[in-house]
């Protein structure tokens, strides 16, 4: 199977471009983070020449963030586009169902807690 029967079977169930795995003939679907790590990675097990790596320093050597840049990415306060936002329970990306299903779980974590800190003295 080449890599544009692989894209044609992708484009088919709706998944997006990715390079082929290294085992034909089983489809699987990986995240972002997965399709560019490890042996899917293209500089997986190669490493730049000394000569490459000298090109890379000279060419980012004295390079400045523009103002723009630099306001961009330095918002405090009501400025950052995140202030204010509470992501909690299920707006949470994190969020995977709940810890547990126990309602005694936060209770007895928090004895739990509270009897760590007063053996080390808190």
């Amino acid at each position: 199977m080449n890599k544009k029967t692989w894209d044609s079977i992708n484009k088919a169930l709706g998944l997006p471009k990715r390079k082929c795995p290294k085992k034909f003939g089983e489809v699987i679907e990986l995240t972002h983070a997965e399709s560019f790590s490890g042996e899917n990675n293209a500089m997986y097990g190669k490493t730049h020449t000394q000569e490459v790596k000298d090109i890379i320093s000279k060419t980012n050597t004295g390079r400045k963030h523009t103002k723009d840049h630099i306001d961009k990415t330095t918002r405090k306060g009501k400025e950052n586009g995140m202030f204010g936002v509470r992501r909690m329970g299920e707006d949470n990306p994190n969020y995977k169902g709940g810890i547990t299903n126990d309602p005694n779980y936060y209770r007895d974590y928090s004895r739990a807690k509270r009897l760590q800190r007063k053996q080390i003295g808190l």
